[in-house]
């Protein structure tokens, strides 16, 4: 790899093709895992009998749950029903006093999901574990899976719109982060 990253036979002026091709996959498996998400939604039942293991959320990587100052938690989880070895989302979730989820915002997709910043946050005390088996409560999974649709159909599809007509790409410069294992 060259200086900046790049192969030596890549050149500057194929990057946004590239990003774009990279871009326009990203969104095909978001794109998928939302319509699994919309017939989750109606008939999940018959999702989980056909597909056990959609919408199993696991903690992602080491992730430590945070109370955010006001109230919400703030955890990265994983869901593998589409790629193997998963695609991480990081949700704020608002909770009850009973473990109940009763609101969640999808805040960030992607590997290279960074700490949150140590002024805004606190640990809950709880381990990843517990946030998940909150999770596994079915109604607490329709919020999950409802936060993921919107972001998808609302807010990603008109991303994936602007790709497909040919919007011009241009970089915002090389950002340096390092890839969890």
């Amino acid at each position: 790899l060259g200086a900046v990253g790049m192969a030596p036979w890549c050149f500057a002026a194929e990057m946004p093709e590239m990003l774009r091709a990279d871009l326009q996959r990203q969104f095909q498996q978001l794109l998928a895992l939302g319509w699994l998400g919309r017939a989750y939604q109606f008939l999940p039942q018959l999702v989980t009998a056909v597909l056990p293991k959609v919408f199993d959320f696991e903690a992602y990587d080491a992730t430590k749950a945070v109370r955010q100052e006001d109230g919400t938690v703030e955890i990265t989880l994983k869901e593998s029903s589409i790629l193997a070895r998963g695609l991480p989302f990081h949700f704020r979730l608002e909770t009850s006093d009973d473990s109940r989820v009763t609101s969640a915002s999808l805040l960030r997709i992607g590997c290279d999901l960074n700490a949150l910043a140590a002024g805004d946050a606190v640990e809950t005390g709880l381990t990843e574990g517990q946030v998940c088996e909150w999770i596994k409560d079915e109604e607490n999974k329709k919020v999950l899976v409802s936060a993921l649709v919107t972001a998808i159909f609302d807010r990603l599809s008109p991303v994936a719109a602007a790709l497909d007509a040919d919007v011009s790409l241009r970089s915002t410069g090389p950002r340096t982060f390092s890839p969890k294992k």
